[in-house]
């Protein structure tokens, strides 16, 4: 497990050094879109949290602890970093201090995560169970996390795990077994 790094397109991998305790990760990795050797990377389990590398992956610093699960991180294109788990965190100082964005105290894990590059305060995610009830939903705020809108409709399979939006078209994709859009306007 862990995580590993291509400089020559994929034809060679290097498992990159001193990697934290727990090398668990669902959809836990990204580079900052404002510092391209600012990596954070999402684990799950005992030593789980978000951590942070300013040298492309060389060293590792825990920067959240308050979750051992984060299933997702997301930046947006102005460098806020979201951390997904039991709630969804934001963090506009590169990891340093950490804002609960939900508070709906729901018993399902965020693990779809998404957000409008043409509006920052727009973000989506998706609560699932990971059982086999049909719960779950996908979720919107406008406000940046202020409110929240459940907009689940009539999505066959609440359980996505992949939100994907697409700002040309104004289409959210929700992924998991199926994949669906809907125009958001």
């Amino acid at each position: 497990g862990g995580v590993f790094k291509s400089i020559d397109g994929g034809w060679h991998w290097t498992r990159l050094p001193n990697q934290p305790e727990s090398l668990r990760m669902f959809y836990g990795l990204i580079v900052d879109p404002t510092e391209p050797k600012r990596v954070y990377w999402g684990t799950c389990g005992v030593g789980g949290g978000v951590y942070r590398s300013e040298d492309g992956g060389g060293s590792w610093k825990r920067v959240f602890s308050r979750e051992e699960w984060v299933f997702n991180l997301h930046a947006d294109a102005g460098g806020t970093v979201y951390a997904a788990g039991k709630e969804l965190w934001a963090s506009k100082d590169h990891g340093t201090t950490w804002t609960r964005l939900t508070k709906q105290g729901v018993p399902l894990d965020i693990v779809g995560l998404e957000s409008d590059p043409t509006n920052p305060q727009r973000i989506w995610c998706s609560r699932v169970p990971w059982d086999a009830s049909a719960g779950g939903g996908v979720y919107e705020t406008l406000d940046g996390g202020t409110t929240w809108k459940e907009i689940t409709g009539n999505l066959p399979n609440r359980k996505p795990l992949v939100l994907r939006y697409n700002p040309e078209t104004r289409e959210l994709w929700a992924g998991g077994t199926g994949l669906f859009s809907i125009k958001r306007p």
